[in-house]
């Protein structure tokens, strides 16, 4: 049976070299055993994009290494870790597509514990048809054929009856096809999904919830670190809670909204541009979804130009005296999204920005630019639906808690930043939506691609005029 998904992840699909990753990391992977926390250390991938004529600039993306199948550690992977989307997925063996053959791909045969299953868990009998699917993401295709096996962090060979390596058994889609965009220029080799169990196929295929109900780690809450552009500390997915070592504030919680559609969706009650309610977001309407997978932060596209031109005066005189990067000490350039639960993060034209070089007469200068993107979103998270995306993570330490279904931020400690809180972070109010929670069992989800709507998919989003990647 052919399952034909409208599955659209919120992740810009960054270009890259188009090959795998050969170089391992320079951090493995480290268990606390003392606090049960699992860090994963990520690694930083420089993009260039932009035209040659203008100074280079650079999307970024994180990725860290899983191990696939039994003997653990004979089949490894570098994946993306996207609280965009809730599925595991990667190359087959059986997969032919160029896009496939520049990278590792999943051998059923040489694992011992690999078993074909349908899309509803049901192991696939001998001589019976498999059930396939096909997910979109952003402006290509996968499709793939579902198998049940062991997924274990990291690439050591350890046992996980030590207690060393999170391991669980998930359901995962192994793409049979991947069409050349925008999959060749990938140089990771694949995603693991983040989301809530809403977006997921089935629970089986959500990784959160099969690490709670396995009890491999404390907790299915976890946390992500980005380091600034200007440190070279690595950036970190911790598994099991989060560090407090690495919070300059006390953490501040939101409640996810419309937990059921499996999207870590928070409501925006208002948003403040150059210290002013944009009208835009007056009715309360307005929701951002907080992504790992996305390089910038995207705004509809009706109102992109909005914002870029209420910073456009303050922003003119907003980059630093070296000339490379934008200040973030400039009266009125904020850009601020007041949460529900009370909470608002304050993104300054160093946190949002990037300077530019613009002709004026016969001369070029240098001027601050906001980075956003457009996206179009239909209902029902759209039309007024925001992306919260890579400069959210660089400024915030961002704690996700599948049980509470709560997103919490605290500023980060960055290199020559402020230190560490001493207080613990307060309690996080209780929710009374259980994780499992869904609308529905079956797996008949959209979601809208960045920078390409579902339903428009002859029409591509724009980027803003002020931001042309």
């Amino acid at each position: 049976m052919m399952i034909r998904l409208c599955l659209q992840v919120f992740a810009v699909l960054v270009a890259a070299t188009p090959k795998a990753i050969e170089q391992w990391p320079n951090h493995p992977d480290t268990w606390d055993p003392e606090t049960g926390l699992y860090t994963v250390k990520l690694q930083k991938q420089h993009v260039p994009v932009g035209r040659k004529s203008e100074r280079q600039q650079y999307k970024t993306a994180y990725f860290g290494w899983i191990s696939l199948g039994t003997p653990i550690g004979s089949q490894v992977f570098s994946v993306v870790f996207d609280t965009g989307s809730a599925h595991l997925v990667v190359p087959s063996a059986s997969c032919r597509s160029p896009a496939c053959l520049q990278h590792r791909r999943f051998w059923r045969r040489d694992s011992n514990t690999a078993v074909d299953v349908n899309h509803d868990g049901s192991a696939v009998a001998s001589g019976d048809a498999r059930d396939q699917i096909t997910v979109s993401f952003g402006t290509g295709e996968v499709t793939g054929v579902f198998v049940r096996d062991k997924i274990c962090l990291g690439l050591e060979k350890r046992d996980p009856e030590q207690g060393k390596v999170p391991c669980t058994d998930i359901h995962t889609v192994v793409a049979t096809e991947m069409s050349d965009e925008p999959f060749s220029a990938f140089a990771f080799d694949g995603v693991l999904g983040l989301a809530l169990t809403g977006l997921s196929q089935t629970e089986q295929f959500n990784y959160l919830f099969r690490i709670e109900q396995e009890k491999q780690i404390n907790s299915a809450m976890f946390s992500i670190f980005i380091a600034s552009e200007e440190d070279n500390e690595p950036a970190e997915l911790t598994f099991g809670g989060y560090k407090n070592e690495r919070l300059a504030s006390p953490v501040q919680w939101s409640p996810v909204a419309r937990p059921y559609l499996g999207y870590w969706l928070l409501q925006i009650k208002e948003l403040r541009v150059a210290g002013k309610p944009l009208p835009y977001c007056e009715t309360g309407d307005c929701y951002g979804v907080v992504d790992s997978g996305t390089s910038l932060i995207a705004s509809p596209t009706s109102v992109v130009e909005d914002i870029s031109m209420r910073l456009q005066l303050p922003l003119r005189y907003a980059v630093g005296p070296d000339g490379d990067k934008c200040s973030s000490e400039v009266p009125d350039a904020d850009l601020e999204f007041v949460l529900e639960g009370g909470l608002t993060l304050t993104m300054n034209p160093s946190d949002y920005g990037r300077p530019v070089s613009r002709v004026r007469g016969k001369s070029s200068v240098n001027v601050c630019e906001p980075m956003l993107m457009s996206i179009d979103v239909p209902p029902p998270l759209g039309p007024k639906l925001f992306i919260l995306g890579e400069p959210i993570f660089r400024k915030y330490y961002t704690i996700f808690d599948p049980a509470k279904q709560m997103v919490g931020f605290g500023k980060a400690v960055h290199v020559g930043g402020p230190q560490p809180v001493a207080p613990p972070p307060p309690p996080r109010p209780a929710r009374a939506i259980p994780l499992g929670a869904r609308l529905s069992s079956g797996f008949s989800k959209w979601m809208p691609a960045a920078m390409m709507s579902v339903f428009d998919q002859a029409k591509r989003p724009r980027a803003s005029a002020m931001d042309e990647l």
